[in-house]
């Protein structure tokens, strides 16, 4: 059970967000003539207490303030004093923690994939074991659902005990459970001992080139691992325009590391990759890379298309002479072509994958030519 939030206000001594600097210097001249009129009566404590309550009030605003100055945004310090409470509240101690909140703050309890069927694992894996993280001491199935609900990364590969969710017993990370009750029940299909994967559902495999482990029946069988890349890749993939490192760097359309994503990954004909996902939505209403600006595919109808349009279309008398600079993103390769709002035709590859590079006003009796 977790810890109940502290009452910051009533160990303060007021209620609510902190009054503004009006209400105090108000409020403080009626008070001061009572303790005028009634000295005797009041001690000191009472009339420290008083002016410490406005000196805190005046310091809270002067705070808000300079933070709502710094970001632009209104600044509610109560919750902001709750936030960085919760955060030091994760990073205390093991057995802090567990003095505070037991093993249930541990996480010494089952978790199910299926809670009907009393399969266990999470939304990410089904394994019979959680894993402690060697961070925060926390138990938890994977280190996805340990990301979830913590401010920091878990890093897999330094887990050295697990919990078996059969009879609840810490022990040293492995294959199976070593308690005599369970007679070694595996933990889960594959279990890699260098990046402490347990899955029970797909085949993996562990590359050493990747350091990592991937989805697949393994090297030389559905994927292959390219030294140029530096990634796993499909069969399908040998003749593959390769870039170093492609794979190194986020996607372009969700920003997700792609090196060690778990969601499908699709390269594209300029070297450059996406997740499936994202690509699948992104060519919805786009052809070109978002990298290189290359088209994503054979264009060829769509610029027949094009091709149809431009020859039923007749452009006003001082466009018809005119011509315009281009670049091709596709063959890479400037040339000149007549003058459009819209579509502008490479004369070397015949794609409308361009861009306009300077604009010619002059008249020229023939301006499809390319460099």
């Amino acid at each position: 059970m977790a810890t109940p939030l502290p009452d910051f206000e009533a160990a303060r001594g007021g209620g609510g967000v902190a009054s503004s600097s009006t209400t105090v210097l108000t409020s403080a001249p009626t008070v001061a003539n009572t303790f005028t009129e009634d000295a005797e009566e009041i001690s000191p404590i009472l009339i420290f207490l008083f002016f410490h309550k406005a000196v805190c009030s005046e310091l809270e605003s002067l705070h808000r303030l300079a933070l709502e100055f710094a970001t632009g945004h209104h600044v509610d310090l109560r919750l902001l004093r709750e936030r960085r409470w919760i955060a030091a509240q994760q990073k205390l101690p093991k057995e802090t923690e567990t003095a505070l909140n037991g093993d249930v703050a541990l996480g010494c309890f089952p978790s199910f994939r299926d809670p009907e069927k009393q399969i266990y694992g999470c939304e990410h894996y089904k394994r019979n074991c959680k894993l402690r993280a060697a961070c925060c001491g926390q138990l938890f199935t994977c280190r996805f659902c340990h990301d979830k609900v913590s401010d920091h990364s878990m890093d897999r590969k330094l887990v050295t005990e697990m919990l078996c969710m059969r009879c609840l017993k810490v022990q040293p990370v492995g294959p199976i459970c070593t308690t005599p009750s369970c007679e070694g029940v595996p933990m889960a299909k594959h279990y890699c001992s260098i990046c402490k994967l347990f899955d029970d559902e797909r085949a993996v495999y562990h590359c050493p080139f990747c350091n990592l482990c991937r989805v697949g029946e393994g090297l030389g069988i559905d994927y292959f691992h390219c030294m140029t890349c530096n990634c796993c890749l499909g069969m399908k993939l040998v003749n593959h325009k390769c870039l170093e490192k492609s794979l190194e760097t986020n996607c372009p359309i969700c920003c997700e590391f792609l090196f060690t994503s778990s969601e499908a990954v699709r390269a594209l004909p300029c070297g450059h990759y996406m997740h499936s996902a994202c690509f699948q939505a992104y060519t919805c209403s786009h052809y070109t890379c978002p990298i290189c600006g290359k088209s994503l595919g054979d264009m060829a109808v769509y610029f027949g298309m094009l091709d149809a349009l431009l020859a039923a279309e007749e452009l006003p008398e001082e466009y018809k002479d005119r011509c315009q600079d281009i670049l091709c993103n596709d063959c890479e390769r400037k040339g000149t072509t007549r003058f459009h709002w819209l579509y502008h035709k490479c004369s070397t590859c015949g794609s409308y994958n361009t861009r306009v590079i300077r604009s010619e006003t002059t008249t020229v009796p023939d301006c499809s030519t390319s460099s």
